[in-house]
């Protein structure tokens, strides 16, 4: 039987300069995963979470995820699809016929960094999103747009077809577009919506396992998961339909994963759609002209700009830990500010020190042995960050 010694570990030391540096940045991959019209009061708002055991279970031990997040523009597929892609409010058609008219992500990654198209992919599973692979801004445009496959199925079919491109094109930035939720929900079909929600959440996890298990994805990923809108709530018709402005259709869902981000954190601010463009265009080292939104700072390890968020501050140290779940030595990544004066501790689930992570460089590492050099057992434990007299304590996994 296989061992495995997990946790990641990547800190930056003292002697690293503050952001904007790009060395403070480890983010080289971005995927976008979206779930069309999952209403949070079925997703990660719905008490106990019956249909997102992944994203608030394992997801939600390893990533960061908001107070508040919401669908500001149309609540519907092509303009909710095209604020998370562009980072503006767009108010185009919602059958395909009408790009948007500010560029994408995409777009400037490839304008700005000479990425080429195989390296910025979209996968999504209702035809009609092959409108949303470039805008038709005259500066961007088709010159500019991504790989795009649109019109599968079934969500199975999208996730085989994305994860296949995901692992074989290692691409810099990639969508994949889940739709059987909405077809479910305008169907009418309760079982059929929820059924499809809680296979939307282990399809996600799926595709997490797969970039923590590839060499070059692993502790280099970034995961944004969202939705393009909501759905009604019962005062305003029920599940069936969206388009209003009703907190059913505004509300959505957000959840991030990546070695730049907090894990097990829940920011007590509220961010839009647009924050999903900014902060994956800031991981990557470029920007958007035309976008009107903001980076979502509070779940950042290391800020872009001074946090105005209650609770926001850095008196205690953040962490991210990447990759997770992992079967190699673990790389625990400390903020800038906190790093040179931290102590990394490795604990069992009772709270027990069993191994000190050591610094190598400007990382601390733990090689998934305790204090007595045996291979520790898969299960849960937990990182301990001590530094100024403060602590963060972060779950981690070690598997099979």
């Amino acid at each position: 039987m296989r061992r495995c010694v997990l946790l990641l570990i990547a800190i930056l030391s003292s002697a690293l300069p503050a952001w904007p540096a790009r060395a403070a940045i480890q983010t080289r991959h971005v995927l976008v995963v979206v779930i069309d019209g999952g209403r949070y009061s079925e997703t990660l708002g719905e008490p106990g979470t019956p249909h997102h055991p992944h994203m608030a279970g394992e997801l939600s031990l390893i990533g960061a995820r908001p107070a508040g997040m919401f669908n500001l523009g149309p609540t519907i597929t092509v303009p909710g699809m095209s604020g998370i892609l562009t980072g503006a409010i767009q108010d185009i058609r919602n059958d395909g016929t009408e790009r948007p008219h500010t560029p994408t992500v995409g777009e400037v990654l490839r304008k700005q960094r000479g990425v080429p198209d195989s390296l910025v992919r979209i996968v999504a599973r209702k035809p009609k999103l092959e409108v949303v692979g470039h805008s038709d801004h005259p500066q961007y445009g088709a010159a500019y747009g991504a790989a795009i496959r649109a019109g599968f199925n079934s969500d199975l079919e999208t996730y085989v077809a994305g994860r296949q491109e995901l692992l074989q094109y290692k691409p810099t930035f990639m969508l994949i577009h889940f739709g059987d939720t909405d077809y479910e929900g305008h169907a009418n079909d309760w079982p059929g919506y929820l059924e499809s929600i809680t296979r939307a959440d282990s399809l996600i996890w799926q595709l997490w396992l797969a970039v923590e298990s590839d060499p070059e994805l692993a502790g280099r990923t970034t995961m944004f998961v969202t939705n393009d809108h909501g759905r009604h709530d019962t005062l305003h018709g029920g599940f069936q339909n969206h388009g209003d402005g009703c907190p059913g259709c505004r509300r959505i869902e957000l959840m991030v994963v990546g070695p730049d981000s907090k894990a097990g954190y829940m920011s007590p601010a509220s961010f839009d759609q647009r924050g999903v463009a900014m902060t994956a265009a800031h991981l990557l080292g470029v920007t958007i002209p035309t976008a009107t939104g903001e980076p979502m700072d509070d779940i950042l390890l290391e800020i872009t700009r001074p946090l105005d968020v209650p609770g926001g501050g850095r008196a205690a140290p953040a962490l991210a830990l990447a990759p997770n779940p992992t079967q190699g030595p673990v790389r625990i990544r400390v903020d800038a500010a906190h790093a040179g004066d931290a102590q990394v501790e490795v604990l069992d689930t009772t709270g027990r020190r069993i191994a000190r992570a050591v610094r190598a460089g400007n990382e601390f590492m733990w090689d998934g042995r305790d204090a007595s050099g045996r291979t520790v057992a898969p299960g849960a434990y937990h990182v301990r960050v001590r530094a100024h007299g403060q602590q963060t304590i972060a779950p981690l996994v070690v598997i099979h």
